[in-house]
């Protein structure tokens, strides 16, 4: 039995010192034992413990509801109640603040002992997840491409900070708002205006390639020509979800050129005179791939390869002796262990940044190894160009992927359990969440601030702007739309 620590929340001493024992004999640490709110809270950021038991029925002014809330807001400390009242009422309530389980009194040890570590699990599963969803956002806002996404309704409902850059609109201001007005885009070739695109896309009539020359229309006349990626997001029963826009600016130099010649990435300002040096290794087992990486960096004047490992065993003392700027490590060499490898990067505090080059686009490992620091990958399909930009961008400290790693990460991150998107959905933060559930609840202004804490005024403020984020102006439609985001707590 894993020596957990459980605090226990019971105003009534001779229950307190039952459970207590319990707790003791099923080789749990029981830090303290608590009889009011005020106690809980308090005791709970002295011990931090890994959970807490929580009888709902306190004495004084802070009941266990409201000191789960702020033990779990603050604390991020799974909570399961004690409780012999199981009217709806008091459930509702619980249920706002997200326990991981009840046990109803009177009680059995082994119920305690299922509630606890079926809530340590969970607790820890979501834990997981928050961390990788975390991974995904940041990998998003820090890759060199633009990213936009669309709902299959024509709604902005995401962009990254290149995207505001190249687009000319705050992420603030563009969420929510149809696409059309915001990307406007000419094919090159024809000048013709892209009308209803992702509403072809998404129908199956139009076919959107890889690197498509658009031209953007800003502000003033300006024109901004880039190279265009759309890919059409689907969650897990395959249903389209909306599509997601990967864009790159070209250097206007570079579109004043011939424009059915696809450019050398040196020629539109990866590589200029006075660029720093990027120094490189190159680790794979296999000859061919060597020779192949050699002959695409061999005309680059501003890219070296420094040393080079046909194992796992002489990478490290490789990176450690030449220490390379950017390192091109293959997935295939046999035996390695590429998440040992970044370990050891980290712990030796090895400066060079990590490029793996992928023979399978496994999701998991590709996730696993982009939060453990890896900064790019490219795969067996990607040409010169694409190595070239993924050196250069992983050399500036920046994350770079191929559009078809970059489309899991995307539709990754929209999944949620039951197929909903939560990145296509609009976000609300926390408190708006919990508001909204007691308005669709059929909650007064006045009742609500009472259940939250907080002031008539405020809730009234929380309201507008749950209004203005999901384009709706009444509690009725709230409560006939927010319940279709809410699933998770109920």
């Amino acid at each position: 039995m894993s020596n957990k620590r459980v605090l226990v929340v019971e105003d009534e001493s001779i229950v307190a010192k039952s459970i207590q024992s319990s707790l003791k004999s099923l080789g749990y640490t029981v830090p303290a034992v608590v009889s009011s709110g005020e106690e809980a809270v308090h005791k709970a950021e002295e011990t931090r413990p890994d959970l807490v038991l929580m009888d709902i029925v306190l004495k004084g002014r802070m009941d266990g509801i409201k000191a789960a809330r702020e033990i779990y807001n603050r604390l991020n400390i799974p909570i399961v109640y004690l409780t012999a009242y199981s009217d709806d009422k008091t459930i509702e309530r619980a249920k706002l603040t997200e326990p991981f389980g009840y046990v109803l009194k009177p009680f059995e040890i082994r119920e305690i002992r299922s509630a606890i570590e079926i809530a340590l699990h969970k607790h820890r599963v979501q834990n997981n997840l928050r961390q990788k969803e975390s991974w995904l956002s940041t990998t998003l806002e820090k890759v060199s491409d633009g990213v936009l996404v669309v709902d299959n309704k024509g709604l902005i409902r995401y962009l990254n900070p290149r995207a505001e850059f190249i687009l000319g609109y705050r992420r603030e201001d563009a969420v929510g708002k149809s696409y059309g007005p915001i990307f406007r885009g000419l094919y090159e070739r024809t000048n013709n205006r892209i009308k209803n695109l992702i509403e072809k896309i998404l129908a199956g009539d139009e076919h959107f390639g890889t690197q498509n020359r658009i031209v953007l229309e800003a502000g003033q006349g300006s024109k901004n020509p880039i190279y265009l990626d759309i890919v059409p997001l689907r969650n897990e029963a395959g249903k389209n979800t909306g599509v997601a826009f990967l864009f790159q600016g070209i250097k206007e130099m570079e579109y004043s050129r011939e424009k059915s010649e696809r450019p050398r990435l040196a020629t539109f300002g990866y590589k200029k005179q006075g660029d720093t040096l990027i120094s490189l290794l190159v680790a794979t087992a296999s000859d061919l791939v060597r020779e192949g990486i050699r002959e695409m960096l061999e005309p680059e004047e501003n890219m070296r390869i420094l040393a080079e490992a046909s194992n796992q065993g002489e990478i490290i003392p490789m990176l450690i002796q030449r220490k390379p700027d950017v390192s091109i490590i293959d997935t295939a060499i046999p035996g390695l262990d590429i998440h040992g490898i970044l370990g050891s990067i980290t712990e030796k505090g090895i400066g060079t940044r990590v490029l793996l080059l992928l023979r399978t686009l496994d999701e998991r490992f590709i996730l696993d190894s982009i939060s453990m620091g890896v900064k790019g990958c490219l795969s067996n399909s990607s040409d010169r160009t694409q190595f070239l930009q993924a050196i250069t961008e992983v050399k500036r400290n920046r994350i770079w992927v191929e559009v078809e790693v970059m489309t899991k990460i995307l539709s990754r991150l929209i999944q949620t359990k039951k197929g909903k998107s939560k990145l296509l959905s609009p976000y609300l933060t926390k408190r708006e969440e919990d508001l909204a559930r007691l308005v669709a609840m059929g909650y007064s202004n006045k009742r609500i601030s009472n259940v939250l804490m907080i002031s008539e005024k405020t809730v009234k403020s929380h309201l507008r702007n749950i209004f203005k984020k999901l384009g709706i102006d009444s509690r009725f439609q709230l409560a006939l739309k927010y319940p279709q985001s809410t699933s998770k707590h109920t």
